[in-house]
C-alpha cells in the first residue's frame, strides 16, 4: 500500500471520528434544558473603590435567597499589589552585547549580569541558543531578591564570516520570561 492511499484512509477515519464526536455532543445538548442563574446584588454602602467584594453586600439568587454575605474585605484588598509575591529581572548593561569586529576563528565570550529586581527568588532554567556554535552556561541556584548571578555566552567563531547575530533565550520563573539576550560580531 503507498503512502498517499494510507493518508487517504487516515484522513477519513478522523473525519469520521470528528462526525460522530459532534453528532454526539449535539444530542445532549439538546437533551438537558436547563434554568438559568441570575444574580442581583444589593449594595448597603457606596462603593468606596474597586476592591472586591463590597463590605455589607449581600448577593442573592432570582428567588430573592442570600447566596453570599460579606461582613469585611477579604484578605487580598488588604495588601497592595506591589507587596504581591513577583519574580522580575533585569540584564544589567543591556540585552545585547556587540564585540565589534574579530577574525574568525576563536573564542569570543561574553558574561551578562542578571539582577534579581523581584521580591521573590529568581531561578534560571535553561538558556537555549539560537545556534550550536553559541553555548550559554549558567548556574541553576536561585537568585534572591536584589542579588546578581551570571549567563557566560562562549561564541566559536570558526568558519564564519561577516556580521553574526546570535540569541540566546534565557527561561527564568519572571513574570516577563523568557528573555533574551544578543551577541553580534563582525568577522573577518
Amino acid at each position: 500500500m503507498n503512502v498517499s492511499k494510507l493518508n487517504l484512509i487516515v484522513t477519513g477515519f478522523i473525519l469520521l471520528q470528528l462526525v460522530v464526536a459532534c453528532s454526539q455532543t449535539n444530542n445532549t445538548n439538546t437533551k438537558t434544558e436547563e434554568k438559568p442563574t441570575t444574580a442581583t446584588i444589593e449594595q448597603q454602602q457606596p462603593s468606596q473603590a474597586a476592591t472586591a467584594p463590597v463590605p455589607d453586600s449581600t448577593y442573592t439568587d432570582e428567588d430573592g435567597n442570600d447566596v453570599a454575605k460579606f461582613s469585611d474585605y477579604n484578605d487580598a484588598a488588604d495588601h497592595s499589589i506591589k507587596d504581591m509575591p513577583r519574580t522580575t529581572l533585569t540584564v544589567v548593561g543591556g540585552n545585547e552585547y556587540d564585540f565589534g569586529k574579530h577574525k574568525a576563528g576563536k573564542e569570543l565570550t561574553h558574561v551578562f549580569k542578571i539582577k534579581n529586581t523581584g521580591n521573590e527568588p529568581l531561578v534560571i532554567s535553561s538558556a537555549r541558543p539560537s545556534c550550536g556554535c553559541t553555548v550559554p552556561t549558567f548556574s541553576t541556584d536561585p537568585i534572591e531578591p536584589g542579588k546578581h548571578g551570571e549567563v557566560k555566552i562562549a561564541f566559536d567563531t570558526y568558519s564564519r564570516d561577516g556580521m553574526q547575530v546570535k540569541t540566546i533565550r534565557l527561561n527564568t520563573n519572571a513574570t516577563d520570561n523568557p528573555t533574551t539576550l544578543t551577541i553580534k560580531a563582525d568577522l573577518e
